[in-house]
């Protein structure tokens, strides 16, 4: 029985400290637009697409003032389909806006990355599809 206590107790430990370590973990969510939306645009214009995104537990910076590689710190890159992507570094806006978006089908891939432009040890990104019209 008293082996059963300590099992239990080391037990409630590690757990505790799974769940401290999961709720540290970086996390990025695309608010809009919604998977398999389709954007109304302009005939002779197309869609004005407004990327929204929120991130949690990981903190946007200037890449070109501190090349420190962390999980906890680093830009976005964000790509539509097979276009350049482009880097958000400023936590002041969680927006992202692609005008001139042509009729048809689109993937957007954003990604979380270190300070030198690589991945994060564990990816952490959303893609979706949707649809300019």
């Amino acid at each position: 029985m008293k082996n059963m206590g300590a099992f239990l107790g080391a037990l409630a430990v590690i757990l505790f400290a799974a769940g401290l370590a999961l709720a540290d973990h970086a996390d990025l969510v695309i608010l809009s637009p919604k998977d398999g939306q389709a954007i109304k645009g302009a005939p002779n214009t197309g869609a004005t697409v407004v990327v929204k995104f929120e991130v949690q537990n990981f903190r946007i910076g200037d890449f070109t003032k501190n090349t420190a590689i962390d999980e906890h710190e680093g830009h976005l890159h964000i790509q539509l389909d097979d276009q350049p992507y482009n880097t958000i570094h400023t936590a002041d806006s969680a927006v992202f806006v692609y005008v001139r978006v042509k009729p048809g089908p689109h993937v957007l891939i954003v990604d979380l990355v270190h300070n030198d432009h690589s991945p994060l040890n564990e990816k952490v990104g959303e893609t979706i599809s949707f649809s300019g019209e």
